[in-house]
C-alpha cells in the first residue's frame, strides 16, 4: 500500500498489480457469473476483530505520530499490529532482484533488517501480526512490469526485466549461453523468481527467527482482481495464485489481500460510461470474493483484509483520497466476515492535521460502532459474545450470486517509459 505516490508512474503500475485492468468487450459483460461468489460458501468465524495499521507520515507533521493520538478505548479495533514499509524494512531492492542476488547484499539487508525489528519491536516475545510491505516489484515474472531505460542497474526505474537479463549476461553468462526464443525466456523467468522468492524467503525467516511468536505475512497477496465475474479473468488469477504462488501462502503465518476502493461506488444513479464507478453490489460482489479467493489459497491460515476507507488512486484525481460513503464503509468491515476471513487490517497513513481529524472522526462515528456490532471476541461463541448487540443489516452488505455487476470499464492510461 505504500504511502500514496503521486508519481503517475507509480500509480499506474500498482494499479495494473491490483486490479488487472485490461480492455474487454461489452458483450463480456453479460456473462455468467464466475469465480468464488459462484459458489459462495457460508462462513462462521470465531473470531473477528479490526488490528490497527495506521501510520503517520511524521516528518510532515511536525515528528509528530498523530494516528497514536486516535482514542480507540472501548472498541474492538485493537493496536496489535506492526506495518514495516519497504524503505524502512532492510535494504530494499528497489531497482531489482537482481541487486539482492548476492550474498554479500543479503548479508548487509538481514542485518539492518534485525535492526529495524529491534527498534520498532522491542519485545522479543511480541505476538501481533507483522506486515511486510514490498511493492516496487513483484516476485513472480509474470505479474513483473519492464518499462526500458537507460538508467543505471541500480536506478529507480521500471526496467526490472530488461535489468535481471543484464544482470545474467555479466555475472552468470552459462544461465542463458545457446538459448534463444522461448527457451532464452524461460530461463530468465525461472532464475528471476528463483532470486525474487529467495529475498522474500530469507527476509521472512529472519523476521520470524527474531519475533518467532509474531503472526507475519506480506501485504498485497494474494493479488487482487477487479473482475472476478469474467472466466477469463478469474482463470489467470487463480492459475497465479496456485501455480507461482504457492511458495508464499506456505511460509507466511497470516494472509494480507487488500480490498481497497479502486471504483467510486455511486448509490443514487448508474455509473457513468468511461469513469471508474460501480453499484453497491458490484462494490460488495468485488470485496467478498477477493476475501474468498484469500481464504482458498490460506491453507487455513487467518485472513486479514487491509481496509482504506479512502478512494484509491486508480479512480482518479477529482476522487483519489477522498473518504469513501458509509455504505462503502459498512461492505468494506461485513463482507469480509461473511467470506470467512478472521479480521481485518484498518490502514491509513496520516500527512496533515486534517486527515488526522477526519480520519478520528470517521473512527469514532462510522467504523467503531460497526465493528463493534459484529466483532466476536478470540475464542468466544460467534452468535452470543459479541462486543455489542447485533446490529441491524440490510441488503447492501450482501452479494448477489445470480447476477454479474454494471460496470463499465474506462481504458487505463498507457506507462510511458522512464
Amino acid at each position: 500500500m505504500k504511502r500514496v505516490s503521486t508519481n503517475p508512474v507509480r500509480n499506474v503500475l500498482r494499479v495494473l498489480t491490483l486490479a488487472g485492468l485490461a480492455a474487454f468487450s461489452p458483450a463480456a459483460l453479460a456473462a455468467p457469473p464466475t469465480g468464488p461468489t459462484a459458489n459462495p460458501v457460508a462462513a462462521s468465524s470465531n473470531e473477528y476483530m479490526a488490528h490497527w495499521m495506521v501510520t503517520t507520515w511524521t516528518n510532515k507533521v511536525g515528528n509528530r505520530d498523530l494516528q497514536a493520538q486516535i482514542d480507540l478505548t472501548g472498541t474492538s479495533i485493537l493496536r496489535d499490529s506492526v506495518l514495516f514499509y519497504e524503505s524502512s524494512f532492510g535494504n530494499f531492492p528497489y531497482a531489482g532482484p537482481h541487486l539482492s542476488d548476492s550474498p554479500t547484499y543479503m548479508a548487509a539487508h538481514l542485518a539492518k533488517v534485525g535492526r529495524d525489528i529491534a527498534a520498532k519491536i522491542p519485545d522479543p516475545n511480541f505476538s501481533g501480526y507483522v506486515c511486510i510491505d514490498y511493492e516496487t516489484w513483484q516476485p513472480n515474472w509474470s505479474r513483473t512490469p519492464n518499462s526500458r531505460s537507460n538508467g543505471a542497474p541500480d536506478a529507480r526505474d521500471f526496467d526490472f526485466k530488461d535489468d535481471w537479463e543484464q544482470h545474467l549476461l555479466l555475472n552468470k553468462p552459462q544461465v542463458l549461453r545457446g538459448l534463444t526464443g522461448a527457451a532464452r525466456d524461460r530461463a530468465m523467468e525461472v532464475t528471476y523468481n528463483q532470486a525474487a522468492q529467495k529475498f522474500y524467503l530469507d527476509t521472512l525467516r529472519e523476521g520470524k527467527r527474531l519475533r518467532p511468536k509474531a503472526k507475519w505475512g506480506f501485504y498485497g497477496f494474494p493479488y487482487g482482481e477487479y473482475y472476478t465475474f469474467l472466466p477469463a479473468y478469474v482463470n489467470k488469477w487463480r492459475n497465479v495464485n496456485d501455480n507461482e504462488m504457492g511458495w508464499m501462502f506456505d511460509a507466511v503465518d497470516v494472509i494480507f489481500p487488500r480490498v481497497y476502493s479502486v471504483f467510486v461506488t455511486v448509490e443514487d444513479r448508474l455509473p457513468t460510461p468511461g469513469r471508474y464507478e460501480n453499484t453497491p453490489a458490484a462494490n460488495a460482489r468485488y470485496i467478498r470474493d477477493n476475501t474468498l479467493e484469500a481464504v482458498r489459497v490460506s491453507r487455513g491460515k487467518p485472513v486479514m483484509p487491509f481496509l482504506y476507507f479512502r478512494y484509491h488512486p486508480n479512480v482518479g484525481r477529482d476522487m483519489e483520497g477522498k473518504w469513501v460513503s458509509d455504505l462503502v464503509i459498512r461492505q468494506a468491515i461485513e463482507i469480509p466476515k461473511q467470506a470467512g476471513a478472521k479480521g481485518v487490517m484498518i490502514w491509513d497513513c496520516i500527512e496533515s492535521e486534517q486527515q488526522f481529524i477526519d480520519l478520528r472522526r470517521i473512527v469514532a462515528t462510522q467504523v467503531a460502532p460497526k465493528m463493534n456490532a459484529i466483532a466476536v471476541l478470540p475464542g468466544s461463541n460467534p452468535n452470543s459474545n459479541r462486543l455489542a448487540s447485533g446490529a441491524s443489516r440490510d441488503a447492501s452488505v450482501k452479494v448477489s450470486s445470480t447476477a454479474a455487476p454494471v460496470v463499465v470499464k474506462p481504458k487505463l492510461a498507457s506507462v510511458p517509459n522512464q
